[in-house]
């Protein structure tokens, strides 16, 4: 298997003693993560053919079902931030003809939203809940990473910490260590 990870922050707390299986840093956000895992699928093909698991943090929508300091593995991706409009006239690539999808299957679990920025308020993911309600958190990284190992033809699992409630930016409550050191007892349990 191949591990890819947004962050060298996030690997190191992810993997403090060696990750189970080649690891590779993909990079943060959207278009970064879509090359970087191109490159790192290419570059670590053999790994790559037993599947593909990338592993960070995420906020999660809603704390009663998904705490902060938790882990998923995903079972679908959908993209939120790229289309045209915002709110309720808000028409996502689909929409617009311009993708066959906004979601991608990728296993058992619930969906997660990768988005172009993350929700800088209660509000705002407030208000992305409610146009994906099934949607448990948004990270930034998971659907463009879904593109490029459907590219490849390998599979893929997502497995993210939440770390925090969406649109809550104040670090000081976030709790990185507990999210990501879920996220990595799931990832031995993967990679075995």
């Amino acid at each position: 298997m191949l591990i890819l990870v947004p962050t060298e922050l996030e690997s190191g707390l992810l993997f403090p003693d060696g990750p189970p299986a080649p690891l590779a840093v993909c990079g943060f956000g959207l278009a970064a993560a879509g090359a970087g895992a191109a490159h790192a699928i290419a570059e670590h093909r053999s790994a790559a053919e037993d599947g593909v698991i990338l592993v960070g943090a995420a906020g999660t929508y809603d704390p009663s079902r998904h705490p902060v300091g938790t882990a998923i593995r995903a079972g679908s991706v959908r993209c939120d931030g790229i289309g045209a409009g915002s709110g309720e006239g808000h028409r996502t690539a689909a929409d617009l003809g311009f993708a066959a999808a906004d979601s991608i299957a990728i296993g058992p679990g619930p969906e997660l939203l990768s988005v172009a920025a993350a929700a800088g308020s209660v509000a705002e993911a407030a208000a992305r809940s409610a146009r994906y309600p099934a949607a448990a958190g948004e990270e930034m990284e998971g659907y463009a990473v879904a593109v490029a190992t459907w590219l490849f033809g390998v599979d893929l699992t997502i497995v993210r910490g939440f770390s925090n409630a969406a649109g809550d930016r104040d670090r000081a409550g976030w709790q990185m260590d507990g999210a990501l050191g879920r996220a990595a007892a799931l990832v031995r349990g993967l990679a075995r």
